[in-house]
């Protein structure tokens, strides 16, 4: 399928159109190889090659939905896990939790999202206040990355359409006092405050609730723990998704 040059602009833009496209997901995560060559006067100046991978994800009122099905993702932080890599989070059906902070190195960041995307793990992301911007537009070329987590106090006019218009952004809440920002698609909510918070929130939007576990389980126990949490706040009412 080739690529079209879209046009004069601010920025090169070159677009092309799948009429049958294979979408990645966890049961079968095709990906697309992309090349990308500049030409100047006919001939090639610069050339770059980067996997693309269709994400069907969206929402719908207070659910997630992949490929139009109702997506519950029972996620499971890499520190809650004694398991060696994304492979274990394949096994178990779990959606890969990894951090982003200043301290985490991105040599190992790249490493984990890279085996995710050939194991057909989705991924969700946790930014610190210090890496959002510097980070976002990154995740969003990852075909990996399903999820990216923002802090409470992010700001509210935060440029989304322009980081990231391809990713489902959540913000996490902690208690009561924090407010849903406009941007905010998800609600990641901490489960000792679920209650309150949800009485708080202004609009309807799928919520996942999530705890940390007090040390890393083995990856089947991790997993588990996930529909543990899940039968516990069932009197709650429907939820979107759940992390340990």
């Amino acid at each position: 399928v080739p690529l079209v040059d879209a046009g004069p602009g601010p920025t090169l833009l070159a677009k092309a159109v799948l009429p049958d496209p294979c979408y990645w997901l966890p049961e079968n995560p095709l990906v697309y190889d992309v090349t990308v060559t500049l030409h100047r006067a006919g001939q090639p100046v610069a050339s770059v090659q980067r996997p693309l991978a269709l994400r069907p994800l969206g929402v719908k009122g207070d659910q997630l939905k992949l490929a139009g099905n109702t997506w519950v993702p029972r996620g499971v932080r890499r520190a809650s896990s004694l398991g060696g890599g994304a492979l274990a989070w394949r096994q178990t059906q779990a959606m890969l939790v990894l951090p982003d902070a200043p301290r985490t190195p991105a040599a190992e960041l790249v490493a984990w999202l890279d085996e995710a995307l050939e194991c057909g793990v989705p991924v969700a992301v946790c930014l610190e206040r210090a890496t959002l911007q510097a980070r976002l537009a990154w995740l969003a070329r990852h075909p990996a990355v399903h999820l990216v987590v923002l802090p409470p106090a992010t700001p509210t006019d935060l440029p989304l359409a322009e980081l990231a218009p391809n990713l489902l952004v959540a913000q996490h809440l902690r208690d009561p006092a924090d407010r849903l920002a406009p941007w905010a698609a998800v609600a990641w909510v901490d489960a000792e405050a679920l209650q309150e918070v949800r009485k708080m929130l202004p609009r309807r939007l799928p919520v996942i609730a999530v705890r940390k576990l007090p040390q890393p389980l083995p990856p089947l126990e991790a997993r588990q723990a996930c529909d543990a949490l899940q039968r516990e706040l069932a009197p709650q009412g429907p939820l979107a998704g759940f992390v340990v």
